[in-house]
């Protein structure tokens, strides 16, 4: 195929480009150090421990849940069992305290009701009369007292 070349057309990026590929060999080296060697095995032990004993915590934890869980819900079912016998108490003190059993109760004690051939009535034909005692002599704390009464009674305390 032949190329034209033009200064406005750059043809060369669509050429198919012959690349030579390298191929490069890495050589990796194992090098043990003294220290890295000794302590590798007491990390591993130390991280073992470590999430067993997370572990067993976490055991432990979800154990005291459902402990609490528990009481929780069996304190739950007590309080709807007092509300049940109170709403119950309550419909027997409603039923004792109506009036036919209260009647009844009166029978039994023997009292009657009240008629009105029974009924009298008393009529007073004097009037309330107040009598006060003047005493013209008392002491000073009396005098004294009457004094304060009296700036009371003014006041309108």
């Amino acid at each position: 195929m032949a190329y034209i070349d033009n200064a406005a057309y750059d043809l060369s990026a669509y050429e198919p480009k012959k690349e030579q590929q390298r191929q490069e060999v890495v050589e990796l080296r194992v090098v043990k150090r003294n220290g890295e060697a000794q302590g590798a095995p007491i990390k591993v032990i130390l991280g073992i421990i470590l999430a067993v004993s997370l572990t067993i915590s976490m055991i432990y934890n979800q154990v005291a849940l459902a402990e609490v869980s528990d009481e929780i819900n069996g304190a739950r079912s007590e309080l709807a069992a007092l509300q049940d016998e109170g709403e119950k108490l309550r419909e027997e003190l409603d039923s004792a305290m109506s009036i036919k059993n209260i009647e009844k109760e009166a029978e039994a004690l023997g009292m009657v009701k009240i008629e009105k051939d029974r009924v009298h009535y008393i009529s007073i034909d004097t009037e309330d009369v107040v009598e006060s005692v003047d005493n013209a002599k008392g002491t000073i704390v009396s005098r004294i007292k009457e004094i304060f009464s009296t700036i009371l009674e003014y006041v309108g305390v």
